[in-house]
């Protein structure tokens, strides 16, 4: 079976700034979760399916690296084994496993071209 992209990630140094854009370009809907300044993003409707996603400020490093970019997360079945094929396949990990409560756990990592990449069990 085949894993698909479950998530992605738009980090944003002034967060309201970067909602309204999304709100006025695309139409995408948002609800607050989680830590301040974090938010869900519903893309599409119920009739052509809904893509979800998060709208947070960029952080400054540790367990989630901060990028300029939309980040894209895997839905693996195993997180174990996926690091295992990620440096198998000459991705690099950044940092160890952690655990997002409510979410599961998350690995980052970058492939062979320098993207940043997450995977969620």
């Amino acid at each position: 079976m085949a894993n698909f992209a479950a998530h992605f990630a738009i980090q944003a140094d002034d967060v309201e700034r970067g909602q309204g854009f999304c709100e006025q370009a695309f139409g995408w809907r948002f609800e607050a979760w989680g830590p301040p300044g974090f938010f869900r993003v519903f893309t599409g409707d119920d009739d052509a399916g809904v893509t979800e996603g998060a709208l947070c400020g960029r952080p400054g490093g540790g367990e989630m690296p901060s990028t300029n970019a939309y980040r894209c997360s895997i839905s693996v079945a195993d997180i174990d084994a996926t690091k295992q094929g990620v440096e198998a396949a000459g991705g690099t990990v950044a940092g160890p496993v952690f655990e997002l409560p409510g979410v599961g756990k998350i690995l980052n990592f970058t492939d062979p071209e320098g993207n940043a990449v997450a995977a969620v069990e």
